[in-house]
C-alpha cells in the first residue's frame, strides 16, 4: 500500500460489515501499478477461479500517467471475464497530498469509472473506500461526498479517537458521513505501542466496531501502514477464516492480491510493476516466493462464507470436492540463529515463531486421514478427526520442509520443493517473507533439490526464464511462431509439425517430438512462464497409434504412443494447476485411450506371462514399451485413484516386474536389456541409456500411489548401475552377442559411447536418451527424499552437464 520496505505476515483478511443487503461479497485488495493488459487479464481470471468477486483497487497518486490506461484495462478485463467487479480505494497517504489529504484529487477518476457496468455498487450506489481520514474534519468529508453525488462510502478512519471501541461519540461525529467502515490493523496482532488485534486471528476489534456499526445500519473493514516492520502471520489467516465465518459480516477483503513490497499476497507479482531494488531482495516474480498455494484454501473458505455457513467446527468449512484434499504449508526460511547484516532486521522480528504452519481442507468422503509434516530431521504426524478445516503449527528445523496427506494409508496430497530452512542469510537481509507450498496431487509435486543447491536469491531474483525462453524460441518458426519438427533444426527439412506432406518420415522422431512438447510444459511450470501454452500443434494433436495424418500426432509404434500418453497427462496436470480449461479432462481422456490400446497387447498368455511388444502384433516383450506402459498406467492411476481398474492394472504390471518374469528383462548388473524372447529366455543384450529411465518414474509414482517404499527400492538397483556403484559389473558393456561395447562410464556415470571417450557422434535418438532418463529419475526420487535416494542428486548433476 505504501512505498517502503514493509514485511508483513502472510495474507490476512479484512472484514466489512453492513446490513440490509442481499448477498455476501469477497474482494481482494489490488495494488494499482504499471501492469500490462495480458497480466491484468490473468489476475482477474485467477481471482474469479478462486471465488473472489472483485478487486478493491488501491490507487496512490492518481496523477501518475499509467493510472487511467491501467484502470481502463482492468475494467475491460473484468467485463470480458463476466461477473467480476471493481471499485476505487483512495490511498490518501500515497496520493502526493498527504498533508492536506484531499479526496478531491480522485474526483476525475471516480466520475470516469463509476459509470462502468463492472464498477461495484451497493444498494444501487457506487462503492468507494479510502485508507485514511487525511486529517480532515467531518464537514470536509461531507462536502466532498456530496460533490460526487450518490455514493456508498466505506472509509478507514481507525486513527480517529473512539473508532476501535465503537464509542458513541465517534458515531455521533462521523456516522452521518459513512455508510460503512473498515480497519487494517485488526487483521494482524498489535506491535508494541501500536494498534492491532490481541492475538493471531482474534476479532475483538472487529466485534466492537461490527456491533457499533450494525446497530446504526452501517458497515466495517481494517488497514495499516508502516516502514520496515514485521507483524506475525503464522496461523493468523486461518484463524481469521474461522472468526469471519462465526461473525458472518457482509463483506470480506483479502489482503492482498499483489502487494509484493509488503510481502502479503496471494496473486502474481509481475516484474513490470515491481521494479524497486529493496523489495526485490525478499519478493519477486519467480516461483520461489509464489503465495498462490493459499488460493485453494481461500476458495473453500469463500464457498463456506458465501453460503452463510456459521462456523461450529472443522466440518463447517468442507472441501468443494468430497474426494479431495486442499491445503498448504508456509514458513520462513531464516531462523533465530541466522546472522544477517545490521539494519536488515525488521522491527518486531523477534515475534516470528520457529514453526512450519499448515492447513488442509479434507473432503467428506475421505477416511483415515493423517497429515505428516517433515521439517528437516523432525517428523510430526497429525491424525485428522474428520472432514473439513484443520490446521496447526509444527516446530521448524533446518533442511527440507514437506507436508504429506494420507487417506487410509495412501498418499493423496503432498507439498514439497520449497526453499530449505537454514541458519544462513542467503538474501543478505533477515528475510521474513513466507515460503508457501501448496498441497497437490503427488503426481504434480515439485521436484526436491539438495539444500546445498539452494543459493542466494540476488536482487531482482533472476530465474531460468531467459535461457528457457531462448530455447523455446529456437524451436519456433521465426516466421509465424509455429512449432518446427526436429528435422527442421537438424537437416533443414522444415515444415510445421505434424505435417505428413513435408515430413512424411517423422516416425523415427515421434518419441523425441512428444518429449520436446512435454519439455515446453516442464519449462513453463518451473519458470512460471505461460507464453507457449496455446501452441496450436501442442493443444490440438490427438493420439493415433498406427498411422499419421496432417492434423494428428503420427504414432507408428506402441512405445511412441506411450510417450504421447505421458505427454497428455502432463498437459492435463498443467492445465489443472493453472486454471486452464477448468473442469475439462480432455487430455486425461486421450491418455486413457492410449493406455487402453496398449493394455490390449499385454502378453498375459505368452511364456513371459506379460510385457508389451513394440508393435501391436508382436509376440515378445519390448523393454522400453513395457516400461512406458507401466509408467503411463501408474501416472493415470495416480491422477485418478478412484479408477479402481486402472489402479489394479498398475499393481498387476508392478508385480510382474518385482516378482514375475519381468525380472528377466534386467541383467545381473542392474541394467535393463532392450527386450526378451517370447518365452523370456533369450534377452536382447543391448542396454541403451534410454531403457533405464521410464521404469524409474513408474516406480516412483507407485510409491506415491501406495505409500510403499519397496517400489523406489527396486529402482535403486538400476540407479546404482547407472552411477557404476561399488559391486556393479565393470563397464564398458557389450551386448552379449559378440558385438562391440556401446556403453561406458565417464567420471563414474553411465554414458553412451557416442557421448563418452570413444566417440563424439550420437545418432538422432541417442542425443535425447539422457534427457529422457533424467526426467524419469526425478520422478523416482521425488516421493522419498531419503539419504539412499538423495545421494544420486550429485551424480545426476554431472551426468546432465
Amino acid at each position: 500500500m505504501h512505498p517502503s520496505l514493509f514485511l508483513l505476515a502472510v495474507t490476512a483478511l479484512l472484514v466489512t460489515c453492513v446490513q440490509n443487503v442481499h448477498s455476501q461479497v469477497v474482494f481482494a485488495h489490488y495494488m494499482l501499478g504499471n501492469i500490462n493488459a495480458d497480466h491484468i487479464a490473468i489476475d482477474i481470471h485467477q481471482a474469479r477461479i478462486a471465488g473472489i468477486d472483485g478487486f478493491s483497487l488501491n490507487i496512490g497518486d492518481p496523477s501518475q500517467p499509467f493510472v487511467i490506461p491501467v484502470l481502463t484495462n482492468l475494467f475491460a478485463a473484468a467485463q470480458a471475464e463476466g461477473n467480476f467487479h471493481l471499485h476505487i480505494s483512495m490511498d490518501l497517504y500515497a496520493s502526493g497530498d498527504a498533508a492536506g489529504g484531499h479526496p478531491g484529487l480522485y474526483n476525475a477518476l471516480l466520475e470516469q469509472f463509476m459509470v462502468h457496468p463492472n464498477y461495484f455498487h451497493m444498494n444501487g450506489s457506487p462503492y468507494v473506500t479510502t485508507f485514511s481520514d487525511g486529517g480532515l474534519q467531518n464537514f470536509e468529508w461531507f462536502n466532498w461526498k456530496i460533490s460526487i453525488g450518490t455514493m456508498y462510502f466505506c472509509p478507514n478512519f481507525d486513527n480517529t479517537t473512539g473508532y476501535t471501541t465503537g464509542a458513541d461519540g465517534w458515531w455521533d461525529y462521523w456516522g452521518p458521513i459513512v455508510d460503512c467502515v473498515f480497519s487494517w490493523d485488526a487483521a494482524w496482532p498489535a506491535r508494541p505501542g501500536e494498534q492491532g488485534s490481541a492475538s493471531q486471528g482474534s476479532d475483538e476489534i472487529d466485534v466492537a466496531v461490527f456491533n457499533a456499526a450494525t446497530q446504526r445500519g452501517k458497515a466495517y473493514n481494517m488497514l495499516q501502514y508502516g516502514t520496515n516492520i514485521y507483524r506475525p502471520g503464522d496461523l493468523n489467516l486461518v484463524k481469521r477464516m474461522e472468526n469471519i465465518l462465526r461473525l458472518q459480516p457482509q463483506f470480506v477483503t483479502i489482503i492482498s492480491w499483489n502487494d509484493g513490497p509488503e510481502s502479503h499476497y496471494i496473486g502474481n507479482i509481475w516484474p513490470e510493476q515491481n521494479t524497486d531494488a529493496e523489495p526485490a531482495r525478499y519478493v519477486c516474480a519467480g516461483s520461489r516466493w509464489d503465495h498462490g498455494g493459499l488460493r485453494p484454501l481461500i476458495k473453500d473458505f469463500i464457498d463456506a462464507y458465501e453460503t452463510r455457513t456459521p462456523y461450529t467446527g472443522p466440518a463447517s468449512m468442507p472441501a468443494l470436492n468430497p474426494s479431495s484434499v486442499e491445503g498448504a504449508m508456509w514458513y520462513r526460511t531464516v531462523t533465530a540463529a541466522s546472522t544477517c547484516p545490521a539494519g536488515t532486521y525488521p522491527s518486531n522480528s523477534g515475534a516470528g515463531a520457529e514453526v512450519v504452519n499448515w492447513a488442509v481442507v479434507v473432503g467428506a468422503s475421505l477416511t483415515g486421514v493423517v497429515v505428516t509434516i517433515t521439517s528437516g530431521s523432525g517428523v510430526t504426524t497429525y491424525p485428522i478427526s474428520g472432514p473439513g478445516f484443520h490446521y496447526a503449527s509444527t516446530p521448524k528445523n533446518p533442511g527440507q520442509q514437506k507436508i504429506e496427506v494420507f487417506s487410509g494409508g495412501t498418499l493423496i496430497g503432498v507439498g514439497q520443493g520449497g526453499r530449505c530452512v537454514s541458519a544462513s542469510c542467503p538474501d543478505g537481509i533477515y528475510n521474513m517473507n513466507d515460503i508457501v507450498v501448496e498441497v497437490v496431487n503427488p503426481l504434480s509435486a515439485a521436484p526436491v533439490f539438495a539444500c546445498t543447491t539452494d543459493v542466494a536469491c540476488p536482487v531482482g531474483c533472476p530465474t531460468f526464464q531467459t535461457p528457457v525462453i531462448a530455447t523455446m524460441d529456437r524451436l519456433m518458426s521465426n516466421v509465424d511462431g509455429y512449432w518446427e519438427n526436429r528435422d527442421c533444426l537438424r537437416l533443414g527439412n522444415c515444415g510445421h509439425f505434424p505435417d505428413s506432406f513435408t515430413s512424411p518420415g517423422l516416425s523415427a522422431t515421434e518419441w523425441t517430438n512428444v518429449n520436446s512438447f512435454e519439455t515446453i510444459y516442464n519449462a513453463m511450470w518451473q519458470t512460471a512462464t505461460t507464453s507457449y501454452d496455446d501452441l496450436s500443434e501442442v493443444q490440438s494433436i490427438v493420439p493415433n497409434k498406427d498411422h499419421g495424418s496432417a492434423f494428428v500426432l503420427p504414432v507408428t509404434a506402441s512405445f511412441n504412443a506411450a510417450w504421447a500418453g505421458l505427454f497428455y497427462i502432463k498437459v492435463q496436470n498443467y492445465n489443472d494447476n493453472h486454471d486452464i480449461f477448468p473442469g475439462s479432462t480432455y487430455y486425461y481422456d486421450r491418455a486413457v485411450e492410449i493406455q487402453q490400446d496398449l493394455q490390449k497387447t499385454w502378453l498375459s498368455s505368452s511364456g513371459c506371462g506379460g510385457g508389451v511388444p513394440q508393435l501391436s502384433g508382436g509376440t515378445a516383450p519390448n523393454t522400453i514399451t513395457t516400461h512406458l506402459y507401466f509408467s503411463l498406467t501408474a501416472a493415470l492411476a495416480l491422477y485418478k485413484p478412484s479408477d479402481t481398474d486402472m489402479v489394479s492394472t498398475a499393481h498387476t504390471i508392478a508385480d510382474w516386474y518385482l516378482t514375475g518374469k519381468g525380472l528377466t528383462l534386467r541383467d545381473k548388473d542392474g541394467l535393463w536389456f532392450d527386450g526378451q524372447s517370447p518365452d523370456c529366455t533369450g534377452p536382447d543384450g543391448h542396454k541403451w541409456t534410454y531403457n533405464q529411465g521410464p521404469i524409474l518414474s513408474a516406480l516412483g509414482w507407485m510409491t506415491v500411489l501406495t505409500g510403499d517404499i519397496k517400489y523406489v527400492n527396486f529402482g535403486l538397483t538400476t540407479l546404482d548401475a547407472v552411477v557404476n556403484a561399488a559391486g556393479s559389473t565393470p563397464l564398458p558393456q557389450n551386448d552379449g552377442q559378440g558385438q562391440s561395447p556401446f556403453l561406458e562410464v565417464v567420471d563414474g556415470i553411465l554414458a553412451e559411447l557416442c557421448d563418452g571417450r570413444t566417440s563424439t557422434t550420437c545418432n538422432a535418438d541417442q542425443t535425447y536418451f539422457k534427457g529422457a532418463f533424467m526426467k524419469a529419475g526425478i520422478a523416482h526420487s521425488n516421493p522419498l527424499s531419503t539419504n539412499r535416494v538423495r545421494r544420486y542428486s550429485i551424480s545426476s548433476t554431472s551426468w546432465t552437464a
